[in-house]
């Protein structure tokens, strides 16, 4: 729960939720419905009011878990833009207490697209900055990879990108979360997905069983003072 003024928000509520190795899990729901906030809870950056987070069957009471973990926040990643991408991989790698490899660099530039790795960040365009950050959240080959608004500010063949690379990760048995507002992109990707409304998880099954559920749609159609049209025939 988050505070608001005199009252709070529930932003999560007994929201269960577990990934398998190797699974492409999309999560999905409106704007302010929780997927961020869930996100947060997951890497540790928001503190639960109740409830536990397991890694592996076991509760998360150290750093070793974060070591596994890679996550991109709302479209962006932490990345320093006085430094390239190659000086922040190196970075990240640290941060996470992960051995740097250079050719698994140089796989991951040319899998995502990445043209400038030694230029800095600060030259570089949003569509750019943002493959890098991606790269910087897979450098230290984690086992659980949360994204969060990933195609934001990609181009057609940036989103391709992605696309290939984390299905052909998670054939590796690395798993992902992805939430975003690309309906598309989803599709392609997960299998699975996970919709959350209000802080409730309301879905989460296969992709297929969840697009040929029925759906209650009312439409309203206020006349003006001509009247309605005729309306065309099916």
């Amino acid at each position: 729960t988050f505070p608001t003024g005199n009252s709070s928000i529930q932003a999560l509520d007994r929201f269960n939720f577990a990934v398998n190795c190797g699974e492409l899990v999309g999560l999905l729901g409106p704007n302010g419905a929780g997927k961020t906030t869930l996100v947060k809870a997951l890497t540790t950056l928001t503190t639960l009011d109740s409830g536990e987070l397991l890694w592996k069957s076991q509760p998360i009471i150290n750093r070793q878990y974060l070591n596994s973990v890679g996550v991109l926040l709302e479209g962006r990643g932490v990345i320093n833009d006085r430094l390239s991408p190659f000086e922040n991989a190196r970075y990240a790698c640290g941060l996470k207490q992960a051995p740097f490899s250079k050719p698994y660099f140089e796989w991951l530039c040319s899998k995502l697209g990445v043209s400038k790795p030694y230029t800095p960040m600060r030259t570089l365009s949003t569509g750019n900055k943002l493959r890098c950050s991606l790269l910087c959240s897979l450098i230290h080959k984690p086992e659980l990879i949360f994204l969060d608004e990933p195609t934001n500010g990609l181009d057609a063949e940036g989103v391709d990108k992605l696309e290939r690379l984390i299905k052909e990760l998670s054939s590796g048995g690395s798993a992902f979360v992805v939430a975003s507002h690309d309906l598309d992109f989803i599709e392609r990707s997960c299998k699975r997905v996970v919709c959350i409304s209000v802080g409730v998880k309301v879905y989460d099954g296969q992709q297929h069983d969840f697009r040929t559920l029925d759906r209650d749609v009312r439409v309203s159609i206020t006349p003006g003072v001509a009247g309605l049209p005729d309306l065309p025939q099916p």
